[in-house]
C-alpha cells in the first residue's frame, strides 16, 4: 500500500533555506537535528495550515505528547527488527526476527491508533495503520505469530559454547544456580547489576545449527515469512522522523510555555507583511538567569526593510534572532512565541551573520561578498533576509558603501529585511531604521527596547541618562539654570 506523509499534504517540499540559518539564529541550541530540518523547508499553504491545526489539537491535550512518544517507541523498535530481519544471514534467522516483526507491527498499529482526532494529517497517519491492522491477513499473520512466539520462547533461552573451533548449542536445562541467587537476591530486596551481554550477529553456520534444536518451529517461522512477507515494507521507517518532528515542537512549545513564554498561531494574510506583538527569542531559554524581552515586529509593503542600529549589548542580535525564529516556526506550521498578529507565506528566510572561520586566499570581505551574492540569487521578492553586521571587518569608508549598495538593493527588491549595522551614517538616508531604546517600563533593571526611529540615532547614553533623570533637560527642571 501507499503509505501518506505524515506532516506534508502532497510531496515533500525541496530545502528553501540554508543551514547556516539554524546555527545563524541559534535554533540548533533548543532544537535537534529532526526539528531543524524541517524547518528548513516552507510548505505550500495547504501543509501550513493542515499542520497549525494538527499543533493546536496536540497542544490542547496533555496527554498527546505521552500518546506520540508511545508510537516512536513502537516504531523504533519495529525498525531495528526490519532492518535485523533484512540483514539476517539466514533464512532461518529472518523468519525468527519476522514472527517478533509482526508482533510489533500489530502493538504500533495499536499505540497509532490513540493519535486520531488530532486534525487531518494525523487521522490519515492513523487511517495508513488502520488499514494493515483490518486486513484479514494481516489479523491471521499475528495470531499465528502469537502462538509462534510461544513455541520459539525458548530459542531465547538457548547456551551457545565454544572452544574457538566449534560450537555446542543446547536447550536450557531449568533455571540454574545463577538465577536461583537472583531470586534469593530480589526476595531480599537487594539489587544485582544487570549481566553482562553482548550484540553478535550470528555465522550463518551457527543459526542453520538452531534448526537442528528446533526443527519444527523455525520451520513454522520459514513458513510464517513465506506467506506474510509482502505485509511489512520499509516505508513505514520513513515515518520516524517526521513523528520526531512533531514530538519536538510539541515538546518544547510545552516547555517554554512552563517557562511563562506565550504561544499563539498568527492570523495568515494574503497582504505581503509581518505585524506581531511581543516576540520572544526562545533561544534564550537556554540562557541561564536571562531575562527575555519581547518585541513588536512589523513589517509592510510600505517599509519592507529596516537599518538596525544601537549599542552593544543592546539587543539588536536578540531581536533579529527573534524575529527570524518566529517567521521559520510559522513558515513550518509551528506555534510561534509571541501574543498574537498575523503575517503572510513567505518563501524563505535567509540570514548572514559573521563568521568565526580564517579566511585564507579569498579574505573575508571577498567571503562575506559571496555569500550576501548567493542570497540575491537565490531570493524571489517574497522572503524574509536578515544581515548581521555584513560587511562590519571592512574599512569605513567602504563598509558605508557596500552596506548602502546592499541595502538599497534590498529594499527595492520586494523582499522583508533588517540590516543590523553600527554605521550610523547609513541610517540617516531613505531606509527606515529601528533603534535600541531604554524600557521605560522597567525601572529596576537596564533592559532595551526595539522601537522605529525617524530621526537619525542619537547617542545611546542619552537615553540611560533620561531613564535616570540625569539628561541636561532634567537636571535643569529639578536645580534651575
Amino acid at each position: 500500500m501507499a503509505f501518506p506523509r505524515l506532516i506534508f499534504v502532497n510531496e515533500k517540499t525541496p530545502v528553501s533555506c540554508e543551514a547556516d540559518v539554524i546555527t545563524d539564529l541559534k535554533l540548533d541550541l533548543i532544537f535537534p537535528p529532526e526539528v531543524s530540518d524541517y524547518l528548513i523547508l516552507a510548505p505550500e499553504r495547504e501543509t501550513l495550515m493542515a499542520r497549525r491545526e494538527m499543533f493546536k489539537a496536540l497542544l490542547s491535550d496533555d496527554s498527546s505528547e505521552a500518546r506520540l512518544r508511545e508510537a516512536l517507541d513502537k516504531l523504533l523498535a519495529a525498525r531495528e527488527l526490519y532492518r535485523a530481519m533484512t540483514a539476517a544471514v539466514s533464512e532461518k534467522t529472518a523468519s525468527f526476527v519476522f514472527v517478533h516483526l509482526i508482533l510489533k507491527l500489530s502493538e504500533l498499529c495499536e499505540s497509532v491508533r490513540a493519535l486520531n482526532g488530532y486534525g487531518a494529517l494525523l487521522e490519515r497517519f492513523c487511517g495508513a495503520f488502520a488499514e494493515i491492522s483490518e486486513k484479514v491477513s494481516f489479523q491471521n499473520a499475528v495470531s499465528e505469530a502469537s502462538e509462534l512466539k510461544k513455541r520459539l520462547a525458548a530459542i531465547s533461552a538457548l547456551t551457545l559454547k565454544t572452544d574457538g573451533e566449534s560450537a555446542v548449542i543446547s536447550a536450557p536445562r531449568g533455571e540454574g544456580m545463577t538465577e536461583a541467587l537472583r531470586a534469593c537476591a530480589a526476595e531480599l530486596d537487594i539489587s544485582l547489576g544487570e549481566r553482562p551481554r553482548s550484540s553478535i550477529t550470528l555465522q550463518k553456520g551457527v543459526a542453520e545449527a538452531l534448526g537442528t534444536v528446533y526443527p519444527e518451529e523455525l520451520n513454522a517461522a520459514a513458513e510464517l515469512l513465506s506467506k506474510y512477507r509482502t505485509l511489512v515494507t520499509g516505508e513505514i521507517i520513513d515515518y520516524i522522523p517526521e513523528l520526531e518532528f512533531v514530538i519536538g515542537i510539541v515538546s518544547f512549545t510545552k516547555k517554554a510555555a512552563d517557562n511563562g513564554l506565550p504561544y499563539c498561531f498568527p492570523e495568515i494574510t494574503e497582504r505581503k507583511g509581518i505585524s506581531l506583538r511581543n516576540v520572544y527569542d526562545v533561544t534564550l531559554l537556554k540562557k541561564e538567569g536571562s531575562v527575555i524581552v519581547p518585541n513588536d515586529v512589523e513589517f509592510t509593503e510600505k517599509e519592507p526593510f529596516f537599518y538596525l542600529t544601537g549599542a552593544n549589548g543592546g539587543g539588536k542580535t536578540t531581536y533579529i534572532r527573534a524575529v527570524g525564529g518566529a517567521m521559520l516556526l510559522l513558515l513550518a506550521g509551528a506555534p510561534v512565541f509571541c501574543e498574537g498578529g498575523q503575517a503572510s507565506i513567505l518563501s524563505a528566510v535567509y540570514t548572514h551573520f559573521p563568521k568565526d572561520e580564517r579566511f585564507e586566499g579569498t579574505g573575508r570581505f571577498l567571503d562575506e561578498k559571496n555569500r550576501v551574492d548567493l542570497i540575491l540569487e537565490k531570493q524571489d521578492g517574497n522572503a524574509l533576509i536578515l544581515l548581521n553586521e555584513t560587511f562590519s571587518t571592512t574599512g569605513e569608508e567602504k563598509a558605508i558603501e557596500q552596506t548602502d549598495i546592499l541595502a538599497r538593493t534590498l529594499y527595492k527588491s520586494g523582499n522583508l529585511g533588517l540590516y543590523i549595522t553600527h554605521q550610523h551614517d547609513v541610517s540617516e538616508k531613505e531606509i527606515p531604521f529601528l533603534g535600541v531604546t531604554v524600557d521605560e517600563n522597567d525601572r529596576n533593571r537596564r533592559t532595551y527596547k526595539i522601537e522605529k526611529r525617524r530621526l537619525p540615532p542619537r547617542s545611546f547614553a542619552n537615553d540611560i541618562l533620561e531613564k535616570y533623570g540625569l539628561d541636561k533637560n532634567s537636571l535643569k527642571a529639578r536645580f534651575g539654570g
